[in-house]
């Protein structure tokens, strides 16, 4: 998957709702079409999100994550072709942009 950029506001608050595409390379080792992901918070470094809300094509999970430390959460249902994503929480650094890194976990 790709890196997404999510703004947050003066009060540590975001919300960002993004499309991405999968092509049928993607789906190595993927089951029933549900994967689980690896989300990586990149920048800014020294961040903290206690609930980060993950939504992928309407499925959700909550998970705590902090900058540079990778998290396992799913299974979500993924396609080939157009898919969704969003992210929502309260980051510990106000005014910021967060990156995430988000990867399908293709081999079990």
């Amino acid at each position: 998957m790709n890196k997404f950029k999510v703004p947050v506001d003066d009060k540590g608050n975001f919300y960002k709702k993004c499309p991405f595409k999968l092509v049928e390379e993607d789906f190595v080792g993927v089951k029933d079409g549900k994967a689980k992901v690896f989300i990586k918070l990149t920048k800014p470094s020294g961040a903290h999100i206690e609930t980060l809300t993950l939504t992928v094509n309407g499925k959700t999970f909550n998970t705590k994550i902090e900058s540079g430390k990778t998290v396992l959460v799913g299974p979500y249902p993924l396609k080939v072709g157009d898919n969704s994503i969003s992210f929502e929480g309260t980051s510990d650094k106000p005014k910021a942009e967060l990156e995430f890194e988000v990867t399908p976990q293709l081999l079990k």
